[in-house]
């Protein structure tokens, strides 16, 4: 009851004043409202920042890798960022990257024990990974390849964030320097 009535009363004060000085109650409202989107619009101020926009700098690499993907696959107005990947850690204590073969073949053997060799309640991972049981089918064809006379005759060449194979640019993501 005791904040109904200062409520009241508050609301009542404010409405007398504005009532009373009509000039400068309008003055007040377009310097509060009004002048601020009229010197954003002006100085070019975004009205609008999306989630990926204003955060980071554009030259980060997280920006540079979206671009160079988007430019690879043709960047439209509809064009999204999509990955396929698969995350794994490097527990060797040797900094490197999935691209280095030591480190392929390690992951490689833990993905086949995971996907074909763990059972829960009768169920393995094989069984319920649809529509992504083929989500990292690319990335081992590529260190297939890799691993290939092609790599001795010098037809693949890893770099980021594109890198050939037989002449094709092909974007597989970060590769560590």
């Amino acid at each position: 009851m005791i904040i109904h009535n200062y409520l009241i009363n508050l609301f009542g004060i404010i409405g007398f004043k504005i009532g009373k000085y009509p000039l400068i109650s309008i003055g007040i409202f377009i310097l509060i409202n009004i002048l601020p989107a009229l010197i954003g619009f002006f100085i070019g101020i975004k009205s609008r920042i999306g989630l990926d926009e204003g955060f980071l700098p554009l030259n980060s690499p997280s920006k540079l890798e979206i671009t160079a993907q988007k430019n690879f696959f043709e960047k439209t107005e509809k064009s999204k960022e999509w990955y396929m990947a698969l995350f794994g850690i490097n527990n060797s204590g040797i900094n490197g990257n999935l691209l280095e073969l030591n480190n392929y073949k390690e992951l490689k053997s833990f993905y086949e024990r995971i996907f074909n060799n763990i059972t829960i309640n009768n169920i393995t991972y094989s069984q319920i990974c649809h529509p992504f049981c083929d989500i990292n089918d690319q990335f081992f064809k590529l260190m297939e390849y890799s691993d290939s006379f092609l790599r001795t005759l010098g037809q693949i060449k890893f770099s980021y964030p594109i890198s050939k194979i037989l002449n094709y640019n092909i974007n597989i993501g970060k590769v560590s320097k």
